[in-house]
């Protein structure tokens, strides 16, 4: 889906998107900033028990990326070509 931005009247000023984006926030939710920017869109994020600042997030597409600064920036797909997950969507991440 494309974003929207509208002016005072509602008429639509600028269409763009769709983003594929993990958002992080320091504030409890109150504002977010993006983290990093998948190549389809997010399925699936999950923290590791054992270390809260690293992090797994999953794509439709199958791609599998990580963390180890508490979901910011930094991301980065940890397989190399030989040991990559087969194509395909991931619908769970395992601790």
């Amino acid at each position: 889906m494309s974003e929207q931005v509208k002016d005072d009247a509602g008429n639509v000023k600028d269409s763009y998107g769709p983003f594929y984006r993990l958002y992080y926030s320091r504030d409890w939710g109150q504002s977010w900033w993006n983290a990093h920017t998948l190549a389809s869109s997010p399925m699936r994020v999950a923290y590791a028990p054992s270390d809260n600042s690293r992090a797994y997030a999953a794509s439709t597409s199958g791609a599998f990326y990580r963390n180890n600064h508490g979901g910011e920036a930094g991301w980065f797909e940890p397989a190399s070509a030989s040991n990559k997950p087969p194509v395909g969507t991931i619908t769970s991440i395992n601790r």
